[in-house]
């Protein structure tokens, strides 16, 4: 990441001209600029941080921006009410993560790779966060509260997705063209129980990569190498990796940009004394970071619901 410009989301395969929203790290005082789709400049800047939240000044506005989980009661009824994102001087800005959340296990540590004091992601007003191709919401027919876990503290550190509750059976399908990259199937009965169950990683011809996560089953002709567009089927929501444990059917969905996807898998290992079972991390030769899903989310909602 640079200090003095913003990066687009685009990997070696994604397309650039078409991704709207940015991404910057940045550390208390410095600043990015962010050059508008009609090439107007705007400078950013990272004026404090507290474990909650970051104050951020663009041009001479300055807001603040909190971070974290967004509970029931502070759950928005649009995208202009996100509580992750601040409107201002013609940009949506939101916070990722802080530095407070660089801590615990592998998985956390190795999926926010952040460098710096705080990531932020910016957009413009009126254009959509992802990029200008079609994306759907993953769960057909689904009610949503806009709750999210996202940064929520968990047994394998920070929780880097955002959960959706439906019951076992639940449609999946595709949030958008692309091509399967990574599957890991659980056996259950022979893996040790590991919070993680089956996997499919898509990565989307807008340069993200989306995995679904705990799905009880897939469609017929779903594997490595699958090419599937927004809103073809993939599989049912289940709870595989939770056998045993008081937790419902849902879907766990985390959003990445990778420099290298083509390296990309989903990697395991112990980490003695911080879990039993096996962790997930994220491999360094891929030079990437988890997103937050939720505004992404949201927007697709609502323009689907």
């Amino acid at each position: 990441m640079s200090d003095n410009h913003l990066v687009s989301t685009s990997n070696a395969r994604g397309h650039s001209e078409d991704l709207f929203c940015q991404y910057c790290d940045l550390n208390v005082g410095e600043s990015a600029v962010y050059t508008t789709r009609t090439g107007v400049r705007k400078a950013i800047r990272l004026e404090a941080m507290d474990a909650g939240s970051i104050a951020v000044r663009v041009n001479s506005s300055l807001t603040r921006i909190s971070a974290g989980p967004v509970t029931p009661e502070t759950a928005p009824s649009s995208l202009g009410d996100l509580p992750s994102i601040a409107e201002i001087e013609g940009l949506r800005i939101g916070v990722d993560a802080t530095r407070t959340f660089m801590t615990g296990t592998r998985y956390s540590v190795s999926s926010l790779n952040l460098h710096k004091d705080a990531r932020l992601h910016v957009s413009e007003m009126q254009q959509p966060l992802a990029s200008a191709i079609t994306h759907v919401f993953p769960l057909p027919d689904f009610e949503w509260g806009f709750a999210s876990n996202w940064l929520l503290k968990v047994i394998y550190g920070w929780h880097l997705g955002v959960d959706l509750y439906a019951g076992r059976g639940h449609l999946l399908v595709s949030i958008v063209d692309g091509t399967v990259i990574a599957m890991r199937h659980y056996r259950s009965g022979h893996d040790p129980e590991d919070y993680w169950g089956n996997n499919l990683g898509l990565l989307g011809e807008d340069g993200i990569l989306y995995c679904y996560m705990h799905w009880d089953s897939v469609v017929e002709g779903i594997h490595l190498g699958s090419r599937v567009s927004a809103g073809d089927l993939i599989g049912s929501v289940g709870r595989t990796g939770f056998e045993t444990k008081a937790i419902p059917s849902h879907l766990h969905l985390e959003m990445m940009i990778l420099k290298h996807p083509e390296r990309f898998c989903f990697a395991y290992e112990r980490e003695p004394g911080v879990l039993v079972t096996p962790n997930r991390f994220l491999q360094p030769e891929v030079e990437g970071h988890v997103i937050n899903p939720y505004p992404y989310l949201v927007e697709w909602y609502l323009g689907h619901a």
